[in-house]
């Protein structure tokens, strides 16, 4: 859900829980370097960030995949 929020490119808080596991741990902290969430401390702040729109990169991929598979003899 935080990928949903970060997309309207509006301040996103995050609460830090307990569990969780290495794979999550990562994703917040580049969501975090690059200034798209922050910690909630108690105090609304605003910021701006330029919103994430991997679906160039994301369609290049497929092509790429696509274009290969159709290449590969019968």
């Amino acid at each position: 859900m935080i990928s949903e929020a970060a997309a309207t490119g509006k301040p996103v808080y995050l609460l830090d829980l307990d569990g969780g596991n290495p794979k999550f741990a990562h994703f917040h902290k580049l969501m975090r370097e690059s200034g798209i969430t922050r910690p909630f401390a108690g105090q609304l702040e605003n910021w701006s960030y330029n919103p994430p729109d991997d679906t160039q990169k994301s369609g290049t991929a497929l092509r790429t995949l696509i274009l290969r598979h159709l290449s590969r003899p019968g």
